[in-house]
């Protein structure tokens, strides 16, 4: 476990790890702080803001809050991963409050994955916090375990509490709440 982590803003990528490019990380637990940085972030979460090209992220844990207020493109905010791209998350959970009170942009918002696209999966996951957009026209974006919005993956086997679900979210299939 990692704790007391400062992961500080300026730069488009903010996470314990940027990018994750076909590599694998697993059993890795993290706490500490994690901020951003107006016009200059998009991607966010506590243990990868970027995960592609069969990269894989397994038995993990956040308990990092991940708040994004920023304009930057379109922003990919998750507990574990803000952007999934023909990868894979399986078997880690999210204890930390996930949010984006983005006004201006579309927002890819989730307990898990912030967004979920090009075949990636989601297995086994759970998320024990609140994963919400700012204002309900945004909850399109924001989903329990991942943002519904371009959703082009397999979930399966994946569960939220409900009585910390969130404002402006919403649910996708094979999640149980």
């Amino acid at each position: 476990e990692l704790d007391n982590l400062y992961i500080p803003g300026g730069h488009a990528s903010v996470s314990f790890i940027q990018v994750l490019n076909g590599g694998s990380v697993s059993r890795l637990s993290v706490r500490g702080k994690i901020t951003a940085t107006v016009n200059t972030t998009n991607h966010m979460a506590g243990i990868a803001a970027l995960a592609q090209n069969n990269a894989s992220i397994r038995y993990c844990m956040n308990w990092i809050p991940v708040s994004a207020a920023r304009q930057a493109g379109n922003n990919y905010t998750g507990g574990i991963v803000g952007q999934l791209t023909a990868s894979t998350v399986e078997y880690c959970a999210n204890f930390a409050a996930i949010t984006d009170t983005n006004y201006t942009n579309a927002l890819h918002n989730g307990g898990i994955a912030g967004s979920a696209e090009s075949g990636s999966t989601v297995k086994s996951c759970y998320n024990a916090a609140a994963a919400s957009a700012a204002k309900s026209q945004y909850s399109p974006g924001s989903g329990h375990i991942v943002s519904p919005r371009g959703l082009n993956a397999t979930v399966t086997a994946c569960y939220y509490d409900s009585n910390k679900a969130g404002a402006h979210n919403n649910a996708v299939p094979n999640v149980t709440g």
